[in-house]
Order: structure tokens, then sequence, then C-alpha cells
């Protein structure tokens, strides 16, 4: 049952009213389908009228975009503040602080884990369904994604960013595939990069939909699988 507007309350900057409507329609896709998400139903669950919801967005098209691009945005941003981390020479939160133990290998390692973690839909969320920043995505964040495209599927907007997503996480794949290859004692040159990658892709897909369709399957077991992968695709020396 979506709640009735009940007129303006605190006066919220334009980013918080945006952030405010694009919660709603998560957990109104999420808790009652994509039907759900209408105008009135999204603006009521915000606390904002419809009217303030269409100067936000002027279509459901532009709701919808928004959606799958603030995902993007989320992840996108922690795997970039990681790398960066990597570069700078600080350490992952698996790797004890004072090094001990831990070869500038296992750091990649670890790195390399933490990376794909952020892409899986087992973060822990706020109250909104959104990541928390330690954590990867959330199920709220990929069921809405899904719920989204399925009943778009000829949209090009949406196909568009679907596009970009999947081309980062390709990089994505791409750069741990050749950060572990660099500290194996396996020559690169036998090593097709490509074609690891691509596995490596497949099996974060195939992992989210586990995740997905199991509720047991936390992020314990997936960082203990991700893990496995990890060393069966690429041997550690």
């Amino acid at each position: 049952m979506v709640g009735r507007y009940s007129g303006p309350m605190s006066r919220k900057s334009a980013t918080e009213r945006r952030a405010d409507a694009l919660t709603a329609a998560r957990r109104l896709i999420v808790e009652q389908g994509i039907e759900a998400a209408s105008v009135r139903n999204v603006a009521a669950a915000a606390g904002m009228s419809a009217g303030s919801l269409r100067h936000i967005f002027p279509s459901h098209e532009d709701l919808f975009v928004a959606l799958l691009e603030d995902a993007e945005t989320t992840v996108g941003s922690r795997i970039g503040e990681l790398i960066d981390r990597s570069r700078g020479g600080e350490d992952t939160d698996d790797v004890p602080a004072d090094g001990s133990g831990c070869t500038p290998a296992d750091r990649r390692r670890a790195l390399a884990l933490e990376l794909l973690l952020q892409v899986e839909p087992v973060g822990g969320g706020d109250a909104g369904g959104r990541p928390t920043p330690a954590g990867g995505g959330t199920r709220s964040d990929l069921l809405a994604q899904l719920a989204v495209l399925t009943a778009n599927p000829g949209n090009t907007r949406l196909a568009e960013v679907r596009r970009r997503t999947g081309q980062a996480l390709d990089g994505l794949c791409l750069h741990v595939v050749r950060e572990l290859l660099a500290d194996t004692s396996a020559d690169p040159a036998a090593v097709d990069v490509q074609a690891t990658a691509l596995e490596l892709r497949l099996i974060l897909d195939g992992t989210a939909l586990r995740v997905l369709e199991n509720s047991d399957f936390g992020e314990e077991q997936v960082r203990k699988f991700l893990a496995h992968t990890l060393d069966r695709l690429i041997p550690p020396s």
C-alpha cells in the first residue's frame, strides 16, 4: 500500500529529492513489481507531489535510466576507490595492516577479490536499499535493474546504460587477470588473457544469479567461491 503525498515538509536539495525518488522507485519495484512504480506511487512514497517528480524525471524512461545509472555510478566509484588505494600502496581489509605474512602478491590477490565482490549483490544496504560504502551492490539493486530491463526490452537508452556497464565489467575482469598474471610464474604468452577474462566475467554473472535465487548464498560463500575461482584460473606462484 503506497501512502498519500501529504504536502511539503522540510525543504530538501535537488540532489536529496532525486535520491529520495530513486530510493522510492527501487523499493516499489522490488516489493510490488515494476507496475507499482507509477508516477503517483513513486511521488507519494518519496514524499513529494507528482508535479515535483515530473520536474526531476520528465518521463518514466528518465526515471528508469537514472535507476540504472545510479547503480552503475555507485559500484564504479567503489571500484575506482579500491584501485586508487592499491596504487597508493594502502592495505585492503583482508590484509593485516602490519603486512605480517603478506607478500605484495598476496595484497594484489586480496585486492582483486575485493574488486570482484563490488559487482556481486552481496553488499549491505542502507534503509533505502542503497549499498553502504564498504559493500558491493545489493539484491534490491540488481532486482530493480533486471525488472526495468525486462519490462523495456527495446529501449535504446536503457540498453546503452547496460552496454556501458557490461564494458566496465569486462574491463574490470581484464584488469584483474593482468594484475594476477604479473605475480605468477606462468608464461604470460601461454595464457589467453582475453579468454580468461571472459570466463571470469561469465562466472561473475552466474554468481550474481545464484545470489538472487538463494538467499543463503551470501557474502561469505561468494567470497570463498571467487577466491577459489581466481586460484583456479590464475594459480598463485
